[in-house]
Protein backbone atom coordinates (compact mmCIF):
# COMPACT_ATOMS: atom_id res chain seq x y z
CA UNK A 1 0.00 0.00 0.00
CA UNK A 2 2.78 2.36 1.23
CA UNK A 3 3.45 2.17 -3.00
CA UNK A 4 0.14 3.09 -4.65
CA UNK A 5 0.02 5.98 -1.78
CA UNK A 6 3.75 7.53 -2.77
CA UNK A 7 1.97 7.29 -6.70
CA UNK A 8 -0.77 9.11 -5.61
CA UNK A 9 1.34 11.99 -3.98
CA UNK A 10 3.29 12.48 -6.83
CA UNK A 11 0.20 12.56 -9.20
CA UNK A 12 -0.98 15.12 -6.62
CA UNK A 13 2.50 17.22 -7.03
CA UNK A 14 2.00 17.03 -10.62
CA UNK A 15 -0.68 20.26 -9.88
CA UNK A 16 1.91 22.69 -9.04
CA UNK A 17 -0.18 25.54 -10.32
CA UNK A 18 -3.25 24.37 -8.61
CA UNK A 19 -1.78 23.84 -5.09
CA UNK A 20 0.17 27.25 -5.58
CA UNK A 21 -3.42 28.70 -5.84
CA UNK A 22 -5.01 26.62 -3.28
CA UNK A 23 -2.10 27.74 -0.40
CA UNK A 24 -2.61 31.33 -1.69
CA UNK A 25 -6.52 30.97 -1.55
CA UNK A 26 -6.13 29.19 2.22
CA UNK A 27 -3.58 31.81 3.29
CA UNK A 28 -6.15 35.08 2.16
CA UNK A 29 -9.18 33.06 4.21
CA UNK A 30 -7.22 32.42 7.17
CA UNK A 31 -6.01 36.21 7.34
CA UNK A 32 -9.82 36.87 8.93
CA UNK A 33 -9.22 34.59 11.94
CA UNK A 34 -11.99 32.52 11.18
CA UNK A 35 -12.07 29.19 10.55
CA UNK A 36 -13.34 29.09 7.13
CA UNK A 37 -9.73 28.13 6.00
CA UNK A 38 -9.84 25.11 8.30
CA UNK A 39 -12.98 23.86 6.20
CA UNK A 40 -11.80 25.51 2.97
CA UNK A 41 -8.48 23.52 2.71
CA UNK A 42 -9.62 20.65 4.38
CA UNK A 43 -12.08 20.20 1.97
CA UNK A 44 -10.41 20.98 -1.22
CA UNK A 45 -7.50 18.66 -0.56
CA UNK A 46 -9.51 15.85 0.11
CA UNK A 47 -11.56 16.15 -3.18
CA UNK A 48 -7.97 16.99 -4.98
CA UNK A 49 -7.16 13.94 -3.03
CA UNK A 50 -10.00 11.74 -4.62
CA UNK A 51 -9.17 13.03 -8.24
CA UNK A 52 -6.32 10.06 -8.42
CA UNK A 53 -9.17 8.08 -9.55
CA UNK A 54 -9.15 9.60 -12.42
CA UNK A 55 -5.49 9.24 -13.29
CA UNK A 56 -5.72 5.47 -12.80
CA UNK A 57 -8.75 4.52 -15.21
CA UNK A 58 -7.87 7.13 -17.71
CA UNK A 59 -6.13 5.23 -21.09
CA UNK A 60 -7.03 1.79 -19.40
CA UNK A 61 -4.97 2.59 -16.64
CA UNK A 62 -6.69 -0.13 -13.95
CA UNK A 63 -5.61 -2.86 -16.81
CA UNK A 64 -1.88 -2.15 -15.76
CA UNK A 65 -2.56 -1.24 -12.46
CA UNK A 66 -4.18 -4.46 -11.58
CA UNK A 67 -1.21 -6.49 -12.65
CA UNK A 68 0.92 -5.10 -10.06
CA UNK A 69 1.39 -7.16 -6.53
CA UNK A 70 -1.79 -5.91 -4.51
CA UNK A 71 -5.33 -6.90 -4.24
CA UNK A 72 -8.72 -4.78 -5.23
CA UNK A 73 -9.36 -4.15 -1.71
CA UNK A 74 -5.69 -2.89 -0.89
CA UNK A 75 -6.20 -0.29 -3.68
CA UNK A 76 -10.16 0.25 -2.00
CA UNK A 77 -8.05 0.72 1.39
CA UNK A 78 -5.70 2.89 0.00
CA UNK A 79 -8.06 5.35 -1.38
CA UNK A 80 -9.88 6.23 1.66
CA UNK A 81 -6.02 6.34 3.54
CA UNK A 82 -4.70 8.54 0.98
CA UNK A 83 -7.77 10.61 1.05
CA UNK A 84 -7.78 11.04 5.37
CA UNK A 85 -3.94 11.83 5.09
CA UNK A 86 -3.87 14.78 2.18
CA UNK A 87 -7.20 15.84 4.20
CA UNK A 88 -5.56 15.77 7.83
CA UNK A 89 -2.34 17.62 6.10
CA UNK A 90 -4.43 20.45 4.89
CA UNK A 91 -6.10 20.52 8.37
CA UNK A 92 -3.11 21.02 9.97
CA UNK A 93 -1.46 23.62 7.66
CA UNK A 94 -4.92 25.31 7.97
CA UNK A 95 -4.70 25.30 11.73
CA UNK A 96 -1.49 26.64 11.74
CA UNK A 97 -2.24 29.77 9.12
CA UNK A 98 -5.41 30.20 11.96
CA UNK A 99 -3.21 30.03 14.65
CA UNK A 100 -0.70 32.79 13.57
CA UNK A 101 -3.46 34.81 11.81
CA UNK A 102 -5.12 34.62 16.03
CA UNK A 103 -1.82 35.70 17.08
CA UNK A 104 -1.02 38.27 15.76
CA UNK A 105 -4.69 39.83 15.86
CA UNK A 106 -4.55 39.27 19.87
CA UNK A 107 -7.30 37.21 19.37
CA UNK A 108 -8.29 33.53 19.74
CA UNK A 109 -10.86 30.37 19.68
CA UNK A 110 -12.92 29.43 22.77
CA UNK A 111 -12.02 25.86 23.47
CA UNK A 112 -16.10 24.60 23.17
CA UNK A 113 -15.53 26.48 19.34
CA UNK A 114 -12.06 24.95 18.49
CA UNK A 115 -13.78 21.03 19.48
CA UNK A 116 -16.60 22.02 17.29
CA UNK A 117 -14.26 23.55 14.27
CA UNK A 118 -12.23 20.41 14.66
CA UNK A 119 -14.62 17.57 14.44
CA UNK A 120 -17.17 19.02 11.83
CA UNK A 121 -14.82 19.97 9.65
CA UNK A 122 -12.89 16.45 9.80
CA UNK A 123 -16.22 14.82 10.00
CA UNK A 124 -17.49 16.86 6.99
CA UNK A 125 -14.47 15.92 4.93
CA UNK A 126 -14.25 11.68 5.47
CA UNK A 127 -18.33 11.84 4.60
CA UNK A 128 -16.93 13.50 1.45
CA UNK A 129 -15.20 10.70 0.90
CA UNK A 130 -17.47 7.67 2.35
CA UNK A 131 -20.17 9.19 -0.19
CA UNK A 132 -17.53 10.15 -3.75
CA UNK A 133 -15.46 7.15 -3.99
CA UNK A 134 -18.30 4.12 -4.44
CA UNK A 135 -19.64 6.74 -6.99
CA UNK A 136 -16.29 7.00 -8.66
CA UNK A 137 -15.39 3.38 -8.65
CA UNK A 138 -18.71 2.18 -9.97
CA UNK A 139 -19.45 4.75 -12.39
CA UNK A 140 -15.90 6.68 -13.33
CA UNK A 141 -14.52 9.85 -12.57
CA UNK A 142 -17.24 11.65 -14.81
CA UNK A 143 -20.49 9.71 -14.92
CA UNK A 144 -19.26 9.94 -10.73
CA UNK A 145 -20.14 13.45 -10.72
CA UNK A 146 -23.39 13.08 -12.27
CA UNK A 147 -24.37 10.26 -9.82
CA UNK A 148 -22.94 12.37 -7.24
CA UNK A 149 -25.36 15.55 -7.63
CA UNK A 150 -28.12 12.86 -7.90
CA UNK A 151 -27.67 11.11 -4.44
CA UNK A 152 -26.86 14.50 -2.96
CA UNK A 153 -30.39 15.74 -4.54
CA UNK A 154 -32.21 12.89 -3.07
CA UNK A 155 -30.33 13.22 0.27
CA UNK A 156 -31.54 16.74 0.45
CA UNK A 157 -34.69 15.79 -0.44
CA UNK A 158 -35.32 12.66 2.23
CA UNK A 159 -33.74 14.93 4.79
CA UNK A 160 -36.13 17.67 4.11
CA UNK A 161 -39.15 15.58 3.85
CA UNK A 162 -38.05 13.97 7.12
CA UNK A 163 -37.39 17.44 9.20
CA UNK A 164 -40.76 18.66 8.28
CA UNK A 165 -42.36 15.20 9.54
CA UNK A 166 -39.86 15.11 12.81
CA UNK A 167 -41.13 18.66 13.97
CA UNK A 168 -44.85 17.59 13.24
CA UNK A 169 -44.43 15.34 16.35
CA UNK A 170 -41.79 17.36 18.07
CA UNK A 171 -40.77 20.41 18.51
CA UNK A 172 -37.63 22.58 16.97
CA UNK A 173 -37.43 23.48 21.15
CA UNK A 174 -37.35 20.16 22.16
CA UNK A 175 -34.18 18.90 19.09
CA UNK A 176 -31.96 21.72 20.43
CA UNK A 177 -33.18 20.58 23.73
CA UNK A 178 -31.98 16.69 23.21
CA UNK A 179 -29.20 18.16 21.48
CA UNK A 180 -27.22 20.59 24.34
CA UNK A 181 -28.64 17.59 26.73
CA UNK A 182 -25.42 15.65 25.08
CA UNK A 183 -23.42 18.10 25.99
CA UNK A 184 -20.01 19.34 23.87
CA UNK A 185 -18.55 15.22 23.98
CA UNK A 186 -21.63 13.78 23.88
CA UNK A 187 -21.86 15.42 20.37
CA UNK A 188 -18.54 14.90 19.32
CA UNK A 189 -19.03 11.01 20.50
CA UNK A 190 -22.29 10.78 18.74
CA UNK A 191 -20.29 12.56 15.61
CA UNK A 192 -17.89 10.05 15.47
CA UNK A 193 -19.34 6.98 15.75
CA UNK A 194 -21.95 7.82 13.43
CA UNK A 195 -18.94 8.82 10.64
CA UNK A 196 -17.36 5.49 11.44
CA UNK A 197 -20.15 3.03 10.83
CA UNK A 198 -20.64 5.40 7.59
CA UNK A 199 -17.39 4.73 6.56
CA UNK A 200 -17.61 1.04 7.12
CA UNK A 201 -20.90 0.98 5.05
CA UNK A 202 -18.93 3.03 1.91
CA UNK A 203 -15.56 1.16 2.41
CA UNK A 204 -17.99 -2.42 1.98
CA UNK A 205 -18.89 -1.01 -0.74
CA UNK A 206 -16.67 0.52 -2.52
CA UNK A 207 -14.53 -3.22 -2.11
CA UNK A 208 -17.47 -4.97 -3.35
CA UNK A 209 -17.54 -2.22 -6.35
CA UNK A 210 -14.26 -2.90 -7.05
CA UNK A 211 -14.01 -6.87 -6.84
CA UNK A 212 -16.64 -6.70 -9.50
CA UNK A 213 -15.04 -4.12 -11.94
CA UNK A 214 -14.02 -5.74 -15.22
CA UNK A 215 -11.20 -4.12 -17.70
Amino acid sequence: MRGLIVKDWRLILQKRRFLVLFLVMGLFMGRGGGTAALVYMTLVAVILSLSTVSYDEYEKGYTFLMTLPFDRKTYVREKYVFAVLVGTVAFLVSCAVLAVSLTAQGKGLSADESVVSVFGCLAMAVLIVDVTLPLQLKFGAEQGRIALFVVTAAVAIVGGIGMELLQGHVSSEKIIEIISGLGQWGIVGCIIGAVALFTLVSYGISVRVMEKKEF
